[in-house]
């Protein structure tokens, strides 16, 4: 079996239906005998959360706080509600962060977006990725996907910028990432077609300072698409991480559906996988759409893109 079939295969067994259906009547079983069995509360929130029930996980969790009021608790029921942080944070491997924002941009930014992107899918070329962490490289069997070329890049970023730059005093806030300061941001245009799909990775790098990768601290994904959505899958999962050592568990992740219109933001360093995609029609206007990229550290100078790289995404400096 192929490097990618073993992951798409651990994946889809790790969130199959009948698979949660199982471990959810296991949990409640155990829970009806006791109540406070804290181990059975935590394991249903993560449950919960596997499903991408972040209203139903964070009731879980809540009650499993009444019980047990520490530091890792504290952590859930913050990523479950969407609050600010505890800090410090838990150590060792805990449940991704993540902000989620909906209805981002105005119904006319929404049809200047669609429009532009998909105007000509002549635009959009194969995605590389950064293997090494140095150059980037075509590599469908870890990820396949299509990246729009600077011409579209460059019609989105002069608005589509200035949007994140209103935002980084929150981000900076609950991430606890200091002061905003000056923000070097990338921006690409995603789209996944049938098949499209990215295994789990970190957009950092941990592995040489001089990396391109090495400054990015908050990941972005807004997600835009015809109405109605005529694809299925393409589902965010951001696995539980312990970014300090860049290890994570799999069998534990947040889930987050690809809603139009609304935008996602997570810490850089927490591993993360898009689903696979299909779409209902060959139509390239189908697929599964997003702007998205990377905010850097405060006041760092940005890197240089790669000159002989067409599909580098494109970047604003923003204070």
């Amino acid at each position: 079996m192929s490097e990618l079939a073993r992951s798409t295969a651990i994946t889809c067994a790790l969130i199959s239906p009948d698979l949660l259906n199982q471990a959810e009547a296991a949990l409640r079983s155990k829970l009806a005998e006791n109540p406070h069995d804290a181990r059975a509360l935590r394991g249903l929130g993560d449950l919960q959360r596997r499903r991408g029930e972040f209203g139903a996980a964070l009731k879980t969790y809540r009650v499993l706080q009444h019980l047990r009021c520490d530091a890792m608790t504290n952590w859930l029921v913050a990523v479950a509600s969407g609050e600010r942080l505890p800090w410090p944070a838990p150590e060792g491997v805990r449940p991704s962060p993540f902000i989620r924002i909906e209805n981002f941009l105005n119904a006319a930014q929404q049809e200047r977006l669609l429009a532009v992107t998909h105007a000509d899918p002549k635009t959009f070329v194969p995605a590389r990725i950064y293997p090494d962490k140095k150059k980037r490289q075509l590599r469908r069997e870890l990820r396949n996907a299509l990246l729009a070329d600077r011409s579209v890049i460059r019609e989105i970023r002069r608005w589509f910028v200035p949007k994140l730059q209103c935002l980084l005093p929150r981000l900076a806030a609950h991430f606890h990432n200091g002061e905003p300061g000056k923000r070097f941001i990338e921006v690409e245009v995603t789209a996944h077609l049938t098949g499209g799909f990215f295994g789990p990775h970190s957009d950092d790098s941990t592995d040489s300072a001089d990396s391109p990768l090495a400054t990015r601290e908050i990941s972005y994904a807004y997600y835009f698409h015809q109405e109605p959505r005529r694809f299925d899958g393409g589902d965010l999962l951001l696995y539980d991480t312990c970014p300090e050592s860049g290890s994570f568990r799999r069998a534990v992740c947040s889930r987050i559906e690809p809603v139009g219109n609304t935008i996602v933001f997570f810490p850089s360093g927490c591993y993360h996988e898009i689903l696979p995609v299909t779409c209902r029609s060959d139509a390239f206007q189908d697929g599964r759409f997003t702007v998205n990229g990377w905010i850097h550290k405060a006041g760092v100078a940005p890197f240089r893109p790669d000159p002989h790289t067409e599909t580098q995404g494109a970047s604003e400096q923003v204070e």
